[in-house]
């Protein structure tokens, strides 16, 4: 018979609106309490998960087991079709990993993957990895046809190269809002003075 623990964990496995709304996870104090069997059991299941979709709380419960099997589904996961998935499992890795213990083959690939995150919209990974390459690549982002990426692309920049307090400075709006405008000239303008406060 299932303990109550995995019960638990089961039950949180189920998605309804809250869960989805509030982001979250499964029920990581139950997993937790599993015993080795159960455990084994929950790491087949978030596999298997994942296989026919799933989501990043998967990924998430796998890091959390840290077993080999569900460490190396992580890994994968970088490769998942939901690029939500594919972004956290690869958030998971730079925040576990520590580059002395990668080659630098594995720390390029991570880097290409950072910077496609980036082009896709998701600023905020750049801070697990910000390399020059990722700078560049927020950099190229505020010159994106969208003004709402504009602007949130030199926010987050400014913030990423310790020239803002947070990844929307409030205090800097004005300036933020500089790469909304409809000109194209005071958009330039705003890009060069974004160059030279980030030295990029």
């Amino acid at each position: 018979m299932p303990s109550e623990a995995y019960q638990l964990f089961l039950d949180s496995m189920i998605m309804n609106f809250d869960r989805w709304h509030d982001g979250t996870s499964y029920d990581l104090e139950a997993l937790e309490r599993l015993g080795p069997q159960e455990r084994a059991s929950v790491e087949e299941l978030l596999i298997e998960n994942l296989k026919e979709g799933g989501d990043w709380r998967d990924v998430n419960a796998l890091a959390a087991l840290g077993t080999d099997t569900a460490l190396k589904a992580v890994e994968k996961a970088r490769f998942h079709k939901n690029t939500k998935v594919r972004d956290y499992a690869l958030k998971t890795i730079l925040n576990t990993h520590h580059s002395k213990d990668m080659t630098q083959e594995d720390i390029a690939e991570l880097e290409d993957q950072v910077v496609q995150a980036v082009m896709r919209g998701n600023f905020e990974i750049a801070e697990y990895m910000p390399t020059m390459r990722v700078k560049m690549a927020l950099l190229d982002s505020t010159r994106e046809a969208d003004s709402v990426i504009r602007v949130n692309a030199a926010a987050f920049l400014l913030y990423l190269c310790g020239q803002a307090a947070e990844p929307f400075d409030w205090s800097q709006r004005p300036f933020f809002l500089l790469f909304a405008d409809g000109d194209a000239e005071t958009r330039q303008q705003a890009w060069e003075e974004l160059r030279k406060r980030t030295g990029l």
